[in-house]
C-alpha cells in the first residue's frame, strides 16, 4: 500500500517490531532469564544427546568461558587489544569476524543501547 495509508502502516509495523524487541532481546531481564534457562537446558541435554566424555568437556568449557570471561574478551575485542598469540583470544576474534556476535555479546551497555534506540526512532520519523 502506498501513500499516506502505506506510510502509517509502515510506522505501525516499525513500532510493533521495536516494541517486540523491547520485551525480548533489548530487555536485560529477558536476556538474563533466557540465559539461565538456556544454561540449564544445554547443561542437562548434553548428557542426553552426547557421550559422557563430550558432556564433561562441555561443562569444563562452560565453566571456563563464563559471562565474565566473555565480557573481558568483548572488551579486549572492542579496544583492539586481543592477543592473537593466545588460542582463546584468537578463537574469539574468529568468532566475532564470522558473524558470531549475537544475544549476550550484543548487550554491552544498557545506556548506550537506549541512546542508540532513541537515535533510530528519530531517524525513522525524520524520514517520514
Amino acid at each position: 500500500i502506498e501513500g499516506a495509508v502505506g506510510a502509517i502502516l509502515n510506522v505501525g509495523e516499525y513500532v510493533n517490531r521495536q516494541m517486540s524487541a523491547f520485551y525480548t532481546t533489548r530487555n536485560p531481564g529477558f536476556v538474563a532469564s533466557n540465559f539461565i534457562r538456556d544454561t540449564l537446558y544445554s547443561n542437562s541435554m548434553v548428557w542426553v544427546k552426547e557421550s559422557p566424555n563430550y558432556a564433561l568437556r562441555f561443562h569444563k568449557n562452560f565453566a571456563k568461558y563464563n559471562p565474565t570471561v566473555i565480557g573481558w574478551l568483548l572488551n579486549k575485542y572492542s579496544n583492539g587489544t586481543l592477543d592473537m598469540n593466545s588460542g582463546t583470544e584468537r578463537a574469539f576474534y574468529d568468532f566475532m569476524m564470522n558473524g558470531g556476535e549475537t544475544g549476550y555479546t550484543v548487550q554491552r551497555d544498557i545506556e548506550a543501547h537506549k541512546k542508540a534506540v532513541r537515535i533510530k526512532f528519530k531517524e525513522k520519523f525524520r524520514k517520514m
